[in-house]
């Protein structure tokens, strides 16, 4: 049985959390959600319209401080930063004809004990949370959901949280990799995300020459 916010009392086979980082259910179950806050502020800001219309752009300007832009859609473009304005921390010229959103935010990098509580399930932020860096965020709620209502289907319910902890623990491990790489501050670091980057070109490179051969 579960307390309604407007007070009223329910019962339900399965209740599932997927309130985001501050989640109500997950807060209501008392599951803990250990992990840490980044000491920097990072930005966001959606875009149409620039020059560089289907390219994934990752940019190091100074140590720490990275600037990103993804396609997101049919002329529509997402930067990201690890400082408080996106826009102007790029060092790419920009035309851009409007922006749609842009924000603030500060980012927690956490992961919930178990992800389940007797009939009470957690996905996505409600279960974990990371940066921006590698853009996995929505895929790993899809990831939950997908598990977690394929299990209610089959009615076989053990072993969701084991399995769905496990797996976005990795994942959550490769971005932290991967922003320490591209915010680093230290020459060595810079130094692997230069050789990150060749990597990353020669293998598009590759792709694009297999493809050619097929």
């Amino acid at each position: 049985m579960a307390e309604l916010s407007i007070g009223e009392n329910e019962t339900f086979d399965y209740i599932v959390g997927a309130g985001g980082i501050h989640s109500a259910v997950r807060e209501c179950a008392n599951i803990a959600y250990p992990g840490f806050d980044l000491k920097e502020k990072w930005s966001i800001a959606d875009v149409e319209n620039w020059p560089y219309s289907k390219t994934f752009t990752l940019t190091q300007m100074k140590p720490g401080l990275v600037a990103v832009s993804v396609p997101i859609g049919e002329n529509r473009f997402r930067f990201v930063s690890s400082c408080e304005n996106a826009l102007e921390a790029f060092p790419l010229p920009l035309k851009i004809h409007k922006v749609r959103r842009e924000g603030v935010f500060k980012i927690s990098v956490r992961q919930a004990e178990s992800f389940s509580k007797g009939r009470i399930h957690l996905v996505g932020d409600a279960a974990h949370c990371r940066t921006p860096v590698g853009g996995r965020g929505m895929n790993q709620g899809i990831a939950d959901a997908v598990e977690l209502a394929k299990r209610m289907a089959g009615n076989q319910m053990d072993g969701y949280s084991e399995f769905r902890h496990r797996e976005d623990k990795k994942v959550i491990a490769i971005i932290e990799c991967g922003r320490k790489i591209v915010t680093a501050k230290t020459l060595v670091a810079r130094m692997e995300f230069n050789t990150v980057l060749a990597a990353a070109k020669y293998y598009h490179l590759l792709r694009e020459d297999s493809a050619g051969l097929l």
